[in-house]
């Protein structure tokens, strides 16, 4: 009843610029993902990138009526970041490509403002609410259960996806998906260790089956892994500790009865992970990520300044990649065309100077947010970007996860954002 009747409030009311940009990010983080296409080949990340850009647009133009100061030093460095960018699509060995992304990906240089103009209106305009978070967090079940429900052999879309590839959720690859996965569960796990909110520890639960399934390695270590952080942060609370330890048995439970019932399998994948760190040399290991992090090196050292061009890494990879790394991925019929780590990425693709100042842009936040690590708000904040950045040094950046990054590292840079969340007492619950 209580969103019913937030909803009624709204409707009645008239709304100040800031106040719609806040909606608008609102729908970018919880409408966005949910996203399909019943036609056409690419039925999740081109309707996602329309969304994106029609939003971004309106953004752009509220910001301009709003006159929006860009005063604040993470401005200043997305703004250096973004020229080098527009300097390397000028120079890029496709500019066609570099503008646009690409078919399938769609992250040249028009998706990249749109970034910058959702990471600076979020930093300004976002409003942090009990609504807005309960909202978020269903629109991530939503994609959850979807992907659970397919992992069981059902299309509940069949109606309208027919003759459909078999897709991963609305999120459409299961690497993806797993990178989507972990902002919900990290968000949820500090909705239960830090507030005791029941619903979050359920809601944890069903991310972490989804995660399972999606049998992403990477998305498996970078749960561990900020989950170390979130235990340096309760270490020394006994009831805490507690909750923390319902969820790490609650998950284990999940772990072994779906590898169960699945004849091994997910026990089999993990073990990979064990494999692939004694074989790290074997450019093979790590659905090849060593080989391809070699040829980024190369192009790096050949194109030090500019990169290939955004969005061209697989131009230069052709030219600079080890032969036999190159000659697996031509036999296999497939290209490259990320480094599988964001920060490569950006050197391969843009030049050191763009990868530098977007490390410094992720810095920045990161000490922020550091420097307030005594508020559970700005803790679940930090926890959400930290394992975000830890996946994206395994993964790459895509058009349906992206863009809640930029905005939720926009929060972050801004700490009276996080601090204006309204609190109750600490025994109820925050997140309703």
């Amino acid at each position: 009843m209580e969103i019913k009747e937030k909803f009624l409030e709204l409707n009645k009311r008239n709304f100040d610029n800031d106040e719609v940009i806040n909606i608008l990010l609102h729908m970018i983080l919880c409408v966005m993902p949910l996203i399909l296409s019943s036609k056409g080949n690419d039925r999740y990340y081109y309707p996602k990138a329309l969304f994106l850009y029609g939003i971004g647009i309106l953004i752009f133009i509220l910001m301009i009526k709003e006159r929006t100061k860009l005063n604040m030093r993470t401005d200043k460095i997305f703004i250096l970041f973004f020229i080098l960018l527009v300097l390397s699509t000028i120079n890029s060995m496709d500019i066609s490509r570099s503008i646009t992304g690409g078919t399938w990906r769609y992250e040249g240089i028009i998706t990249l403002f749109m970034y910058g103009v959702i990471f600076i209106s979020a930093s300004k305009y976002f409003k942090l609410s009990k609504l807005g978070i309960n909202l978020f967090l269903f629109s991530g079940l939503i994609v959850a259960i979807y992907y659970i429900i397919q992992n069981l052999g059902y299309e509940p879309l069949n109606f309208l996806l027919k003759n459909a590839e078999k897709m991963n959720s609305t999120i459409g690859n299961r690497n993806f998906l797993s990178s989507y996965l972990l902002i919900f569960l990290a968000l949820s796990m500090c909705g239960f260790i830090f507030y005791k909110n029941k619903k979050c520890f359920i809601y944890s639960l069903i991310y972490f089956l989804a995660l399972i399934y999606s049998k992403t390695r990477g998305g498996w270590i970078s749960l561990g892994i900020f989950s170390l952080l979130g235990l340096y942060f309760i270490i020394k609370d006994r009831n805490r500790l507690k909750r923390a330890t319902i969820i790490v048995i609650s998950f284990t439970l999940i772990f072994f009865v779906v590898n169960l019932f699945n004849s091994g399998e997910f026990m089999e994948r993990l073990e990979t992970v064990k494999e692939d760190a004694i074989n790290i040399k074997d450019s093979s290991s790590g659905s090849g990520r060593i080989g391809i992090y070699k040829g980024a090196i190369n192009m790096i050292k050949e194109r030090p300044f500019l990169g290939t061009g955004v969005s061209c890494f697989w131009k230069g990879f052709q030219l600079d990649a080890p032969k036999d790394v190159l000659d697996s991925w031509k036999s296999k019929k497939s290209m490259v065309d990320k480094a599988h780590n964001e920060i490569l990425n950006y050197a391969a693709t843009s030049g050191v100077p763009a990868a530098i100042l977007y490390i410094i842009l992720i810095f920045l936040v990161f000490y922020r947010l550091w420097k307030n690590k005594e508020d559970d708000r700005v803790r679940t904040i930090l926890i959400i970007l930290f394992g975000y950045v830890v996946q994206a040094n395994l993964n790459i950046s895509v058009v349906p996860v992206a863009p809640l990054f930029w905005i939720i590292l926009g929060i972050g840079s801004n700490i009276e954002i996080i601090k204006n969340l309204k609190m109750e007492d600490k025994e109820k619950n925050v997140i309703m």
